[in-house]
């Protein structure tokens, strides 16, 4: 049916919002789901309009008891439906990253790559490597010894976007890349691989 059809697509776009720290269209597009499954009767999104709130409840507050309660939440949400799973575990690495829980978050994401290979699902792989080399750097921290995997990460960002022609996302790739570059003296890297990019 139509309206099940566009509150699902709802739902995924507020995962992507999430993934990509977009707070103010993660917000619209939450609303705009909750507003939807209401009107609509679509009472079995409730879990869903939950998960999607206490995400936002992690990210405002920083509370452990909050992320906890994600995690408890995304698991029924994925024992109803497998749908989006990739996406989902992608959801709870942001928020673990935003508490600073580094390995968690890292587990996750290796989930959700598994995850992604087996149901075909991969327009996000992208953000997905962005989002570990982002973690690995806050990990180890910056080094000057060689191709550290956080810049293995953030370079395969950029290719796989680049691959899929998803432009917003070789933006993102590249910004994080640059500034890993900027971050050790390599600049003039920086600057080339931003003008790429704006090109």
């Amino acid at each position: 049916q139509p309206v099940i059809s566009v509150s699902i697509a709802r739902y995924h776009a507020c995962l992507l919002f999430s993934i990509m720290c977009d707070r103010g269209m993660f917000s619209q597009q939450v609303q705009a789901f909750q507003n939807m499954s209401t009107e609509s009767g679509l009472h079995y999104h409730h879990p869903r309009i939950e998960q999607l709130q206490t995400w936002q409840q992690v990210i405002d507050s920083g509370d452990i008891g909050a992320l906890e309660r994600l995690e408890q939440i995304t698991q029924a949400v994925l024992e109803i439906s497998r749908d989006n799973r990739p996406l989902a575990l992608a959801m709870l690495a942001v928020a673990c990253l935003t508490l600073c829980k580094i390995d968690q978050a890292l587990g996750y994401i290796d989930d959700a790559f598994i995850h992604g290979e087996e149901s075909g699902t991969c327009l996000w792989r992208s953000e997905l490597h962005r989002l570990k080399g982002e973690c690995l750097l806050l990990r180890d921290g910056v080094t000057l010894d060689g191709l550290t995997e956080a810049e293995q990460c953030l370079t395969a960002a950029r290719s796989v976007a680049q691959e899929q022609g998803a432009r917003s996302l070789e933006l993102r790739a590249a910004i994080s890349l640059a500034r890993y570059w900027a971050g050790i003296d390599r600049r003039d890297e920086a600057r080339t691989e931003l003008a790429a990019v704006f090109d």
